[in-house]
C-alpha cells in the first residue's frame, strides 16, 4: 500500500507540475491579456463581416434558407441555387465623422449593369448575450448601374457610453426580369456611442 501511495503522489505531482507549466506558458505568451483593458474588451466583441452572393429567391427569408444550406455543406448544384451577377459586402460599423453617429457603408458590386439595386440596412445594439435591438433602418438604391454604395446609414450617439453595435443589410437586385436577394451582417464592434 505504501508503494501505491508513493506512486500516486508522484503521478499527482507530475500532473500539477504539467498544469503549472501550461499556466506559465500562457502567462508569458504575448496575448490580448498583455494589451490594455479597453483593447482586450473591444477585441472580445469583434466578429468578422460577411459577404453574400445574391441568389434567386421569392423573398429575403428564402434566400437566407438557401445560404444556410450552402453553409452546411450542400453544393450549389444540389441546392438548385441560381446566383445573380452581384455580391453584397457589409462594411464594419464605425463612428461617422460627418454625423458623429454610428454608421456603415454596405456595397453591392455586379459584373454587369442591372435593372435596380436596393438596400435596407439596420443598425442594432446588443442588449443581452444573444439579443439585439434595432436602433435605425435606412434604405437606398439606384437603377441601371453595376454597383451601389449606401452612404446614408447613421444612428445618432447619445453620449459616449460604449455599446456593442452591428449592421445588417438586406439587398435586392432585379436583373433580366428576375429578383435576387442577399443578406450580409457586419461583425459586432464595441463603439463609444450610447443610445
Amino acid at each position: 500500500m505504501n508503494q501505491v501511495a508513493k506512486k500516486f503522489r508522484t503521478t499527482g505531482l507530475v500532473a500539477v507540475l504539467g498544469v503549472l507549466a501550461m499556466v506559465m506558458t500562457l502567462l508569458s505568451a504575448p496575448s490580448a491579456m498583455a494589451a490594455d483593458a479597453s483593447t482586450a474588451d473591444s477585441a472580445a466583441f469583434e466578429e468578422e463581416n460577411s459577404d453574400a452572393r445574391y441568389v434567386e429567391a421569392d423573398s429575403p427569408e428564402e434566400a437566407q434558407k438557401i445560404e444556410k444550406k450552402l453553409d452546411s455543406g450542400v453544393s450549389p448544384q444540389a441546392a438548385g441555387v441560381k446566383y445573380g451577377p452581384c455580391t453584397l459586402t457589409q462594411s464594419s460599423v464605425y463612428v461617422r465623422k460627418s454625423t458623429k453617429g454610428v454608421g456603415s457603408k454596405p456595397v453591392t458590386k455586379c459584373t454587369k449593369k442591372v435593372t435596380s439595386i436596393h438596400h435596407k440596412t439596420q443598425l442594432a445594439t446588443r442588449t443581452a448575450l444573444l439579443w439585439w435591438k434595432v436602433r435605425s433602418t435606412d434604405t437606398g438604391g439606384n437603377k441601371g448601374a453595376a454597383s451601389y454604395t449606401q452612404k446614408n446609414v447613421s444612428h445618432p450617439c447619445k453620449g459616449s457610453k460604449k455599446k456593442v453595435w452591428r449592421a445588417s443589410t438586406t439587398g435586392t437586385i432585379v436583373s433580366g426580369g428576375k429578383t435576387y436577394y442577399a443578406v450580409a451582417t457586419s461583425g459586432a464592434k464595441k463603439l463609444a456611442c450610447g443610445v
